[in-house]
């Protein structure tokens, strides 16, 4: 992946909006690709992380814009945008590596630009940049059952915080361990 280069929270803040929705609508892609291949179930988990994604593009939006993003917000910045649907293994391996990228080096750059010119920002990029390094096992798991030409059981349950993208498969958690959010406010998969 190239290094984005931004030089303040502003742009950082935009950035991760754009690069969030594309997230989100290539998930959302994926899902139909890997229920068309006959994995329905990881086609539940591109949905989950679609919302896990949807959540942070409208975190980021809330602090850029100083409000909830709108539908024309959302249509005015998708308009650029451009989704590659492959095969479910290829979809996961993209995912995978661009997950791996927001973990490792994005969100922490994005932090450090923000440390001090938006606390708020900084908090959100750490937490964001935690949430898709769970992503990230999660693809490299999805992956290794595809290339068995397994899908994952039907019987395993995927949990989603509502306020950070943390996603679960298997228990639920008591709370977050991202955000402390409460397991009751979960969503299930």
């Amino acid at each position: 992946m190239g290094q984005i280069q931004v030089s303040n929270d502003k742009e950082a803040l935009l950035t991760s909006i754009k690069g969030e929705l594309k997230a989100h609508l290539s998930y959302l892609e994926f899902a139909k690709k890997a229920e068309d291949e006959g994995f329905p179930n990881i086609a539940r988990v591109f949905r989950a992380l679609a919302e896990a994604e949807r959540i942070h593009m409208m975190t980021f939006g809330r602090l850029y814009f100083g409000r909830n993003l709108t539908d024309d917000d959302i249509k005015n910045l998708a308009k650029d945008i451009t989704i590659e649907v492959h095969s479910t293994k290829e979809n996961l391996e993209t995912g995978l590596k661009n997950e791996n990228y927001e973990n490792t080096e994005l969100y922490q750059t994005f932090a450090d630009i923000s440390i001090k010119s938006n606390p708020g920002a900084y908090i959100i990029f750490k937490q964001t940049a935690n949430a898709e390094g769970i992503h990230r096992d999660i693809f490299s798991y999805l992956l290794e059952l595809v290339k068995k030409g397994q899908d994952l059981k039907a019987s395993e349950k995927i949990f989603l915080c509502p306020v950070c993208g943390y996603i679960v498969l298997g228990k639920k958690p008591a709370k977050c361990p991202i955000c402390n959010e409460p397991e009751e406010n979960f969503i299930e998969f």
